[in-house]
């Protein structure tokens, strides 16, 4: 027997008839997408504060400011 899906049907996620599904599979995308957000940005904080970069690629700020002092020659 063949039927006709409805446009509801054919149009939701991984064929789910219903919206309310649909709806909860994609708050919960936006949920993960949020935390993953909220995670990046605790580590750029934590990176910033403790001053990780620098220390990582072996610079000190003493050694920056040296470097962009100009003279007059």
């Amino acid at each position: 027997m063949t039927t006709k899906l409805s446009v509801t049907r054919r149009h939701s996620l991984a064929g789910f008839p219903s919206t309310t599904t649909t709806l909860k599979l994609k708050h919960m995308h936006a949920d993960m997408h949020m935390q993953k957000l909220k995670e990046l940005q605790q580590r750029k904080t934590i990176t910033r504060d403790y001053n990780l970069v620098p220390a990582f690629l072996g610079k000190d700020e003493k050694e920056e400011v040296a470097k962009h002092e100009v003279t007059e020659e």
